[in-house]
């Protein structure tokens, strides 16, 4: 019998190695797209992309907001970055999260709650060219955007019921965004689910440590790598050996 629920990744070339779930659930599939054929896996369906861009970045991208494109025969799609191991049941989380919206993501786990300070912190972090990330960001309040209360989703784990019409509307635009200014996608989708009319669910950020471990991507800088830590959660302290700094985390009983 088809199964309904998808979890789904997406690796380029060496920047992540495909990790294997802590724990497996018998009633998901789990396929992760892909351009590298080294990849073996006991757990993960391994499918070649079918769409490929210059930024390898974006043909990530294309998989990861477009599940209706990719993944039409399943109900709810489950994507997680491809540096996330899985270690509980996540399946619990389309029960609690998807039963009043098509779309739910944690909250942003350094609780930025505005386009502008998500736009400065990718400047800052050089996740993109400055002026691409400038140009959206006044592009976006000139057409009317305000922040509200409610923190920036992080989306490096995504849930949805991805075949419904209005979502699906949502992530084509989600994707027109990304292709057009900035690729940092946490950057655009506020504003996508305030033109679309899209109710989503944002999920305590303290649940992602329950349900997840996120490890730094082994195509990161040293910068992305504190951040992958911060995310996270918890305490670590960078050492320096031979001219080259490592970090390593500390359990809240030795600290």
């Amino acid at each position: 019998m088809k199964k309904k629920i998808v979890v789904y990744t997406a690796i380029s070339g060496d920047y992540d190695q495909l990790k294997s779930p802590e724990f497996v659930n018998e009633n998901c599939d789990y396929i992760c797209f892909s351009d590298n054929q080294s990849l073996k896996s006991d757990c993960w369906h391994i499918v070649p992309f079918k769409e490929h861009f210059e930024d390898t970045t974006l043909t990530t991208r294309h998989v990861k907001l477009l599940p209706h494109r990719y993944l039409s025969s399943y109900e709810f799609s489950i994507w997680i970055d491809g540096n996330i191991v899985i270690k509980n049941n996540i399946s619990n989380l389309l029960n609690l999260y998807l039963e009043n919206a098509s779309i739910a993501m944690f909250k942003h786990p350094l609780n930025r709650c505005s386009i502008k300070d998500e736009v400065t912190a990718c400047i800052e972090l050089k996740k993109d060219l400055k002026r691409k990330l400038i140009f959206q960001r006044d592009l976006y309040y000139s057409l009317g955007y305000q922040d509200g209360d409610a923190c920036i989703p992080g989306t490096c784990s995504i849930l949805r019921r991805h075949n419904e019409k209005k979502l699906i509307l949502a992530m084509e635009e989600w994707w027109m965004h990304v292709r057009t200014y900035s690729k940092r996608d946490q950057v655009s989708f506020p504003f996508v689910a305030w033109k679309i009319g899209i109710p989503f669910n944002l999920i305590e950020y303290q649940s992602f440590k329950e349900y997840f471990l996120r490890s730094s991507h082994d195509g990161e800088n040293f910068k992305d790598r504190v951040m992958s830590y911060l995310f996270q959660g918890g305490l670590f302290r960078v050492k320096t050996a031979h001219g080259q700094f490592h970090i390593e985390h500390i359990s809240e009983e030795n600290s």
